[in-house]
């Protein structure tokens, strides 16, 4: 002991071991003595008891030793009510390490979420306490040895343990990791159990000067002893195993009090304010103190937060003996406010969505200044707890209810590699891309690649701020940079107002220099923007209400660069040789200024979880999906469903069925901002399309969606409600909702019904063409509007045609489009059944289009696909091949053809009910057994298969089948075999003779032709309760030029046009 030292006896709450490192590593160092300390430890008192025996020591011996005691904040509170004249000063953990432990795998965690009757085992100082934390739980008092004995045993679900030797201790004899649970934190937000290892002395010895001066070089020789600690756990330890005793509290071994050193020293960590360890922040301790001393409620904290004492003993603080000096101050206090608030909207985001929010954060090499950087083990040891640190997102988030991902790519990845994966995590919350990235990367494409829903670290918003419209575009932004919303958050925080004001920032970065400078503007400040070389910077700075310094440059700020009064924010540090030095001057030299932010740095992570949670709680709920369970729909039920342009195809090669539609868009962009909108509704109903886009150069584009439900195989009602939410969306890009939609009237087709008598109906033609009874509407008189009917002959068109007519008539040719065929019972008919052929399909399925049925027909059949009505009375299946029969009375040959249905678009609907399907079937030809197999274009073309397997498609309301006779009879007798194609005559035309032809045109009638060729526009019926609703097929339609000149001329002219039949007055609507 030096000459003149003072006696100064500490009272541990435990026996000297890991937990007083910094003590131990002081006191081996020689710090205490070079101090003027001469340090003895009081033996170890029984828990509590700790203030009464430095209480009642001092009044023994209050004049030749210093007193300082050892307490957790929730035991010496109670004691200070009890009458003990005593005063915290310092701390040396930062929060209580009182926590539960259970086995591997218990899962006390979520249980003690749920409010579950956990059975605990507890030390009968903490029963009371651990009984109002968790009002469900039945706590038992047990000694050490029955509550480890208990826990292995299963007769406690948890014990509670004192966080770092007994838990260390517990995986030592447990031989595994036991799952721990802090008393605070996510699982008890609202539990504030305050500082352990607090520092206590005599409240009478704190108003002698000299003892303050004595206690506060105890206070910098301990927490320099920490510091050393912290820089050096195996040294640390080491000093500890010197003055360890044996103990079964704890294992001898130098790993395993390393291990606590270091464990202990992330408890330290958290007392860091300015630099300075061992500092209790007042607030905290209020805060702490109200809770552990409010006894009316088990309910979390009571009344409001602020600085100060509670009043009488119950939590007077003497924060004036270690600290920084008043006006200094840090960010420690806004990222813990900050850190509550995620933790609530975290605590919201998983009632929401039965999921934690999720952050994931993409680094590219090692440069980035984050958890894989060089650097980034060292500060993290050495500044920051692993669950408040830039460098540890994962466990930060973890201890907040945020599930953090990092993911490092190599620093040779290419800038599609890391777009690639930034769009693989669509689910995230929140995204971040760390800065800087290798320069072969093209850092603006990477940072556009991030969705500004996911943006939670301000990536776009200085392009929103510069974008036109400057201040609207800072509000439009979701997120700003984190350490620049750390910075508001911090002036927020300590009340300074910035309206009005100058400010200086230093530093240009994009990062936080410029956005400041617009976040600072636009709250009513004058901002200069400068960097560590601009002239007369000290001037600058000098004028300044407001210096914050983003420069990153070591003492950058001169004190006498400050004005008195001024507000000095540090943004920028240095990492230099295991320190990290600010841009701003010592703060002993700052005394002058109002405000002294030494670090914001702190917030930074802060802010960033926060956004992540907020944005959770702000996306919509998405959908379970469908399961096993989701019932199913039968294909008649599915259609029924859907618009009327979805149509039944295979999914997969297992023949599982899927709704499909095919949209078309006549510009490529339409079609992919389609498809963009359709991921999202996806997204939002957890049932994903699959997606087929097309480009059809100057055709436009397709995008062919596919919709069917993996999880049973089937079709459900989630493959409907996407089904109509595509719909939804192409309604609204192709503007068909307002093109069509607009004005429709509302029909109701039973308004439309009328008897018809079958013996009104013609079954056969009359025996001369021509012969037929024909009703002629005339006009009026002038003395009645009423028009006048005539009953005449078809003869007599000639008289009743005004003078130089113009006939426009259709010489469509009609094909045998009508088959028979044999297949699988699933049609529901009894076989044969009928297949009438409709229209030709092209590969691509491009909606509102159709090939020319003129132009398949003359093509090789092999392959075809065909559109067509199938009379059967159930919905059949996909993948159904049915074998074409034979009319009798045709000569039998080696030649079969199959159709194999590729598609179901709907049932096929009439007079009220089902009277088929409509389908897209494949023909496909095949030889008969023991035939040879001729090439596909040996059998020829489509119409001569046609020919020689389908009969005339008589219309069903004939009720006969055909005979050969209607051959030649249900066709035009203008009617050419170079335009075949119609699937139903031109009926009108049907009446007209060859003779009644070349006497029109002896009459003065000009005579056109044109071809449109009918379909199933013509006759299907209508069932949709809205017009715009009904889909019409696409017929196609030629005429020559000479012919469509003529017409044009009998416009101009005033000719009267007559249009033999609907089918040429829709070819002319359609051109003119």
């Amino acid at each position: 002991m030096s000459h003149g030292a003072r006696r100064l006896a500490l009272q541990l709450d435990y026996f000297m071991s890991a937990q007083f490192a910094g003590v131990a590593l002081a006191s081996r160092s020689g710090l205490y003595r070079k101090a003027g300390i001469d340090l003895k430890l009081l033996p170890t008192c029984p828990p509590g008891h700790e203030a009464k025996v430095v209480s009642l020591a001092y009044q023994r011996d209050p004049t030749d030793c210093t007193y300082v005691g050892c307490m957790e904040q929730n035991t010496l509170l109670p004691a200070m009510l009890s009458g003990r004249k005593v005063t915290p000063v310092a701390a040396m953990f930062g929060r209580s390490p009182l926590c539960l432990a259970g086995l591997p795998g218990a899962g006390i965690h979520g249980r003690a979420v749920a409010q579950e009757a956990l059975r605990v085992g507890a030390h009968a100082d903490t029963v009371e306490l651990l009984q109002r934390i968790m009002p469900h739980a039945l706590v038992l008092e047990l000694d050490r040895a029955q509550k480890l004995d208990m826990l292995k045993s299963g007769q406690v679900d948890a014990v509670q343990v004192y966080d770092v030797m007994e838990t260390l201790k517990l995986a030592h004899d447990l031989e595994s990791e036991p799952e721990v649970l802090h008393l605070e934190g996510n699982a008890f937000p609202e539990v504030v159990l305050g500082y352990a290892q607090v520092l206590f002395a005599p409240s009478e010895a704190l108003g002698d000067p000299a003892e303050r001066q004595v206690l506060r070089a105890f206070l910098k020789a301990t927490f320099d002893g920490w510091g050393q600690a912290i820089r050096d756990p195996a040294g640390a330890a080491q000093a500890v195993l010197e003055v360890q005793g044996e103990s079964n509290h704890w294992v001898g071994s130098k790993d395993f009090v390393e291990e606590s050193v270091k464990r202990c020293c992330d408890y330290v960590k958290l007392t860091r304010k300015c630099g300075t360890l061992g500092v209790i922040d007042q607030q905290r301790w209020a805060k702490a103190s109200r809770w552990l001393l409010d006894t009316s409620s088990s309910n979390g904290c009571s009344g409001s937060e602020g600085a100060g004492s509670i009043g009488g003993a119950g939590g007077a603080l003497d924060s004036t003996l270690w600290g920084p000096a008043e006006g200094q101050v840090d960010a420690h206090p806004v990222s813990r406010s900050i850190h509550a608030e995620t933790a609530e909207l975290a605590k919201q985001a998983v009632a929401k969505h039965g999921r934690s929010p999720k952050l994931v954060v993409v680094t590219v090499g090692e440069t980035s200044l984050g958890h894989n950087h060089p650097e980034g083990p060292r500060r993290l040891q050495l500044f920051a707890h692993e669950s408040c640190s830039w460098f540890s997102k994962s466990k930060t988030g973890a201890s907040l209810g945020v599930h953090v991902e990092e993911i490092v790519l190599p620093k040779e990845c290419s800038t599609q590699q890391l777009i690639s994966e930034l769009r693989r995590h669509r689910d995230a919350d929140g995204l971040q891309l760390m800065w800087p990235m290798p320069s072969s990367i093209d850092a603006k494409a990477a940072y556009e690649a991030i969705p500004w829903r996911q943006d939670v670290d301000g990536a776009h918003f200085l392009g929103r701020a510069l974008a036109p419209g400057g201040s609207r575009a800072l509000t439009d932004a979701l997120h700003a940079p984190v350490t620049c919303e750390g910075v508001l958050r911090v002036l927020d925080h300590y009340k300074v107002s910035l309206e009005g004001s100058r400010a200086v920032i230093v530093g240009r970065s994009w990062l936080v220099g410029q956005p400041l400078a617009h976040l600072l503007g636009s709250k009513g400040a004058t901002c200069t923007l400068v960097h560590s070389s601009s002239k007369d910077l000290g001037r600058l700075c000098l004028e300044a209400d407001l210096i914050v310094s983003a420069a990153g440059h070591p003492r950058l700020l001169s004190s006498e660069w400050v004005k008195p009064g001024a507000v000095v924010v540090n943004v920028g540090t240095s990492f230099c040789e295991d320190s990290m030095v600010p841009d701003i001057a010592p703060l002993e030299h700052l005394k002058h200024a109002r405000l002294v932010v030494r670090t914001v740095g702190p917030t930074s992570v802060a802010v960033l979880l926060r956004n992540v949670a907020q944005n959770a709680l702000s996306r919509d709920v998405r959908a379970i999906g469908a399961t096993s369970e989701t019932p199913s729909l039968s294909p008649e039920e599915a259609l029924a469903r859907v618009h009327s342009g979805w149509f039944l195809a295979r999914a997969n090669d297992k023949g599982n069925l899927s709704l499909q539609r095919t949209f078309y868009f006549p510009t490529y962009p339409e079609a992919v901002d389609f498809v963009a909108a359709a991921s999202e509704e996806a997204e939002k109903l957890n049932h994903h399309p699959n997606i087929q886009l097309t480009h059809h150069c100057k055709s436009g584009a397709t995008v062919t969606a596919s919709v069917s439900t993996y999880a049973t195989a089937a079709l459900s009602h989630y493959d409907c409600d996407l089904a109509s939410k595509l719909d939804s969306i192409f309604s609204v890009s192709s503007g068909s909702g307002t093109k069509h939609g607009r004005g429709t009237p509302e029909t109701v087709m039973s308004e439309f019904k009328y008897e018809l008598p079958d013996q009104a109906i013609a079954r056969f033609p009359s025996r001369v063409r021509g012969g037929s009874r024909l009703l002629a509407v005339l006009p009026g008189t002038n003395d009645s509007c009423q028009p006048m009917l005539l009953d005449r002959s078809f003869t007599d068109l000639p008289a009743l045609l005004p003078p130089g007519s113009h006939l426009v008539i259709n010489e469509s040719q009609v094909f045998a489009a009508r088959l028979f065929a044999t297949g699988s019972g699933s049609l529901g008919a009894k076989l044969p059944v009928e297949v009438m052929f409709l229209s030709p399909e092209t590969e691509e399925q491009v909606p509102e289009t159709a090939s020319d049925p003129a132009a398949a027909l003359e093509s090789p059949v092999e392959g075809q696909v065909w559109r067509c009505m199938i009379r059967c009375t159930g919905l059949g299946q996909v993948g159904n091949v049915l074998e074409v029969t034979r009319p009798a009375n045709r000569l039998q040959e080696p030649r079969r053809l199959q159709l194999l249905v590729e598609r179901i678009y709907s049932q096929w609907n009439e007079e009220g009910e089902a009277d088929g399907v409509e389908a897209a079937v494949r023909l496909r030809c095949v030889s008969a057994p023991g035939a040879s197999m001729a090439s596909a274009h040996s059998w020829g073309s489509a119409r001569e298969i046609f020919d020689s397997f389908g009969v005339v498609p008589l219309p069903p309301y004939m009720g006969r089948e055909a005979t050969s006779k209607d051959t030649e009879d249900y066709q035009t007798v203008f009617s050419s075999a170079a335009s075949c194609g119609s699937v139903a005559a031109p009926t009108a035309g049907l009446h007209f003779t060859q003779d009644l032809l070349t006497q029109l045109r002896a009459s003065g009638v000009r005579v056109s032709r044109l071809s449109l060729h009918v379909g199933a526009g013509t006759f299907r019926p209508v069932t949709a309760n809205r017009l715009a609703d009904h889909i019409m097929h696409a017929e196609t339609f030629a005429a020559s030029v000479d012919a469509l000149e003529e017409i044009a001329e009998s416009v101009e002219s005033g000719r009267p046009l007559v249009l033999v039949g609907t089918t040429a007055v829709r070819a002319l609507e359609s051109l003119f």
